[in-house]
Parts: C-alpha cells; structure tokens; sequence
C-alpha cells in the first residue's frame, strides 16, 4: 500500500522531532545546530 502523503506532509509531521532530536546530538558533540551545511549518509544492508 503507497502512502498519498506528500514530502512537505512528511516534513511538518516528523521535522520538528527529527530537528529537536539532531539539535540534542549537535550540542553533545560542541556543534552549532544547524550546521552551514550537512551530508547525510544512508547505509543499507542486503
């Protein structure tokens, strides 16, 4: 079954925990939130 949802209805459902969630990881390591810029890596396993 596809979801009918947007990106942008995503984004406005799971952005703020995701934001709140990365601001906690960059404050332990001494890192402004956001950062200038950001690559995220995605690894899938088979």
């Amino acid at each position: 079954m596809k979801s009918k949802k947007t990106v942008a209805e995503r984004v406005s459902e799971f952005g703020p925990t995701v934001r709140a969630r990365l601001k906690e990881h960059f404050r332990q390591v001494g890192v402004a939130y956001p950062p200038a810029k950001m690559l995220l890596i995605g690894l899938k396993q088979e």
